[in-house]
């Protein structure tokens, strides 16, 4: 792993526990978006390298965490308002560090 890509999952991982936070903490609406469109963002990188692993050597946790990455990313929040808007964007958050740990599990322990 590229020391630019373990970065980019270590700000994954940072923005995912952010969000998934106290429920209370939800930003103001505007906020939400641009956090959604940052996951997104942040989440793409990790789907693309998890789909590159052969599917018989990926961990279930990666496996199940791009199928529902890719559920997420075509439905989109489930209606209009703040609500909705934030259980998307925890939800999205909660695929993103499964995909992250999912790649982190792939890793060898050893540099031996």
């Amino acid at each position: 792993m590229t020391d630019a890509f373990q970065e980019h999952l270590r700000e994954a991982e940072e923005l995912s526990a952010e969000v998934l936070g106290p429920y209370g903490s939800r930003p103001p609406r505007e906020d939400i978006d641009i956090v959604t469109c940052e996951l997104i963002r942040l989440g793409l990188p990790l789907a693309t390298k998890i789909t590159a692993i052969p599917e018989d050597e990926r961990f279930p946790r990666a496996e199940g965490a791009v199928a529902d990455w890719k559920y997420y990313t075509a439905k989109g929040a489930l209606g209009p308002g703040d609500h909705p808007a934030w259980n998307y964007a925890r939800g999205l958050a909660r695929v993103v560090q499964s995909m992250a740990l999912g790649i982190r599990e792939h890793q060898p322990t050893s540099t031996l």
